[in-house]
């Protein structure tokens, strides 16, 4: 079963996108802002006058840029039975996420099971701590990534929706 299947296995479990895949959009979005190729958007003239440059939206996207511009990290994301598996590779500037294992993270996040998962994942506020306590997320790794990842992604869902 591949990742989205498996995360799309939640009954009823809906988020932000609708699908069950709110990681690995997540981190394909982050991966499309890397793109240097982003920047020519803004000299075309028909994608100037487009709703999300009217609202800025495109303009926060690559201002969100910056969050990695000089940073290099290794994540790997994964549920103990590895069922789920998927990785992101941040290297300066640069988004690489792969739905595979990969040599020498800085940071794992190994979830006791696809409900722990989902609901992390669904969680209206997710609380990293919360789930270490409770035993449902084992950290691996330097937990400064965890944080730098989830300012990261709080910060794209609210661009994304435009809370701000």
């Amino acid at each position: 079963m591949d990742a989205v299947s498996y995360l799309n296995a939640g009954e009823g479990q809906k988020n932000i996108l609708g699908t069950g895949q709110l990681l690995p959009s997540l981190l394909n979005l982050m991966n499309i802002i890397s793109l240097p190729e982003l920047n020519l958007l803004m000299k075309m003239p028909d994608i100037v006058k487009h709703p999300l440059l009217r609202d800025n939206i495109l303009l926060k996207l690559l201002q969100f840029r910056d969050n990695f511009k000089n940073f290099t990290g290794r994540y790997q994301f994964q549920t103990r039975d590895r069922k789920f598996l998927m990785s992101a590779v941040f290297d300066n500037g640069r988004v690489t996420a792969t739905m595979k294992s990969i040599d020498r993270p800085h940071i794992k996040v190994v979830f006791k099971d696809d409900k722990a998962l989902r609901n992390f994942i669904f969680a209206p506020k997710p609380d990293i701590l919360g789930a270490v306590l409770t035993q449902d997320v084992v950290l691996e790794g330097n937990l400064n990534y965890i944080y730098k990842f989830a300012y990261m992604a709080k910060r794209l869902q609210l661009i994304v929706t435009g809370k701000i």
